[in-house]
């Protein structure tokens, strides 16, 4: 079972998510929002990730359920 978890960090929260394999994924949209940065900003961020030779092996799309999205 996946296990969600929040991570203090700057003052603000980042989100984890430990999976059933013992990986632990980061909510990248999340942390790009927690810093300030705009839409446009953390799309760019977001498309710089999927493109990075290291980073992009790491990336993946993943649905959790929660209260308000």
């Amino acid at each position: 079972m996946n296990e969600v978890r929040e991570i203090p960090f700057n003052d603000n929260t980042l989100l984890g998510i430990r999976d059933e394999t013992g990986q632990i994924w980061l909510a990248i949209r999340k942390v790009c929002s927690d810093i300030g940065l705009s839409d446009g900003q953390t799309r760019r961020q977001l498309e710089n990730l999927k493109t990075d030779l290291v980073f992009s092996k790491g990336i993946t799309n993943l649905r959790y359920p929660s209260n308000g999205g």
